[in-house]
C-alpha cells in the first residue's frame, strides 16, 4: 500500500522524512482559565487566546465576567495575581 503512496527511489516507509506539523490548525480560539479567591478555585472562565495571553487585559475581562464577580462575591479585593494564560486569584483582606 505505501508503494502506491510514494514513488521514487527511497519509496520505503522507513526512509522517508517525518511529516512537519501545520501549527495553523492547532491555535486555540479559546482558553480555560481558573478564577480563585484567597488560593482556592471557585469556577472555570472561557476566555478568547488573545485576552488570555495579556495580563492586563485578562484581569479586566476576568473582573467584568459573571464568573469573577460571582467569585468575589462583595469582598474587598486587596491584590489580583495573574498568570496570564493559567489563572486569576483575587487575594481578599481576611474577615
Amino acid at each position: 500500500m505505501w508503494s502506491k503512496v510514494v514513488s521514487g527511489p527511497s519509496s520505503s516507509v522507513h526512509e522517508q522524512a517525518w511529516p512537519q506539523p501545520d501549527n495553523t490548525k492547532v491555535e486555540l480560539s479559546e482558553r480555560t482559565i481558573v478564577v480563585m479567591v484567597d488560593g482556592k478555585k471557585q469556577s472555570l472562565a472561557r476566555v478568547p487566546s488573545k485576552i488570555a495571553l495579556d495580563e492586563h487585559d485578562l484581569r479586566s475581562f476576568i473582573q467584568a465576567s459573571p464568573e469573577g464577580i460571582a467569585a468575589v462575591n462583595r469582598r474587598a479585593v486587596q491584590s489580583t495575581i495573574v498568570v496570564p494564560g493559567k489563572l486569576v486569584n483575587f487575594v481578599t483582606s481576611q474577615k
